[in-house]
């Protein structure tokens, strides 16, 4: 979470992204990239291609278009001819590619927040991403039936609220390592 105040950044829109990389090792190597939320684990997940992931959390945001476009794309043109949701599976795909790269995430300054099916202003506590993204790959409204409690998100930074209490934790039981597994 990075919190600044917008006379800091300016005006118009910006495009975020942050990479994770390993310290103190000769030499230091990017091991994971962000901008968009299940770029990875949806869109990039076919591994007949390669590990596309792998290749994503090593590269930077501006090579996105020629690494990823085409593998972006084919998920969708998939998805969509197995939804039988497009009356032309393959232009969605390429249409959708185009909205996901570069996989950054743009706001605009001085606006709310909203990442949803209409387009991506940053990104709110309470915006279902997993649903935006599974919509847009299918092109038909899905829901994994988890969605944010948006009741639970505070105004103010650190914007999460209170741990849930005993009570409210009631007839749930923790998951234990094995059934992660």
């Amino acid at each position: 979470m990075l919190e600044v105040p917008n006379r800091l950044i300016g005006e118009g829109t910006v495009r975020a992204w942050a990479t994770a990389s390993l310290v103190g090792h000769a030499p230091e190597v990017q091991v994971s990239r962000w901008g968009l939320p299940m770029i990875t684990h949806l869109f990039l997940s076919d591994h007949s291609q390669g590990d596309l992931k792998e290749a994503f959390n090593r590269s930077l945001a501006h090579d996105d278009v020629a690494q990823f476009s085409e593998p972006i794309a084919a998920f969708v043109r998939n998805m969509t001819t197995y939804a039988n949701t497009s009356g032309n599976p393959a232009e969605h795909g390429k249409r959708i590619a185009g909205v996901l790269c570069p996989a950054t995430l743009p706001y605009k300054i001085g606006t709310f927040a909203s990442f949803d099916y209409v387009g991506f202003n940053g990104r709110a506590l309470g915006d279902d991403v997993m649903d935006v993204m599974l919509t847009l790959a299918a092109n038909q409204a899905l829901s994994d039936g988890v969605a944010p409690d948006r009741q639970r998100t505070r105004g103010e930074f650190p914007y999460f609220g209170k741990p849930y209490t005993h009570d409210e934790q009631h007839g749930f039981a923790a998951l234990s390592a094995s059934s992660t597994k």
